[in-house]
């Protein structure tokens, strides 16, 4: 690359431009936030100052480098939190606070960042989110997962043969057995259950 040598195992992963707070530069009177050309790797998050050349002056870069393995993790989520098209990037030594110039590459950098750190794409840990406050639900509740396995296949047997019921009317046309079909079904049910222990709680 032009400003950045990738090492031998070494991928681009991300790249685009950002501004970055605190990094401000005098033109003149006005102050404003300096421009970096940001590339993201499976091994850095790079930050690249290009200083544009005049007549008597070249062209000059300056690259600042954070290694991804300093990108701090908190219960099993790398520290990428993004606002519409700002982000900030906990590392170990500071944080740094970047402007992208739109909401679509902001977002597209924090899903590349987190995965690349974490392994995982953003449905996986999606899915473990939702597994984890489960678990966690239960354990609040002071009830065992045999306990909602039980419950669950007991409401869906009830379903079932409710779902049996309708089925039959249909054909039947008519409701002059339904009394009977229900009672018949709340019998079964009953006897069913009586020869179940309940489930308890730990």
């Amino acid at each position: 690359m032009e400003h950045y040598e990738l090492s031998a195992d070494e991928t681009v992963l991300f790249k685009g431009n950002v501004t970055i707070s605190g990094k401000e530069e005098k033109k003149g009177f006005i102050q404003k936030k300096r421009e970096y050309e940001l590339i993201l790797t499976n091994h850095n998050i790079v930050f690249v100052s290009i200083s544009k050349g005049g007549l008597l002056k070249k062209e000059s870069y300056e690259s600042e480098i954070h290694p991804l393995e300093n990108l701090k993790v908190y219960d099993n989520k790398p520290q990428v939190i993004r606002r519409d098209n700002s982000v900030q990037v906990y590392m170990t030594d500071g944080e740094l606070f970047l402007d992208f110039e739109n909401d679509k590459q902001a977002k597209e950098f924090t899903s590349k960042c987190i995965k690349e750190k974490s392994g995982e794409s953003k449905f996986v840990r999606a899915v473990k989110t939702v597994q984890n406050e489960y678990h966690k639900t239960l354990d609040a509740l002071n009830i065992d997962e045999e306990t909602v396995k039980k419950v669950v296949v007991g409401t869906a047997k009830v379903i079932s043969k409710i779902g049996s019921i309708s089925v039959q009317l249909e054909k039947d046309g008519n409701g002059g057995n339904v009394a009977k079909k229900i009672a018949s079904v709340t019998r079964a049910l009953k006897k069913e259950e009586a020869t179940k222990e309940l489930p308890t709680s730990k």
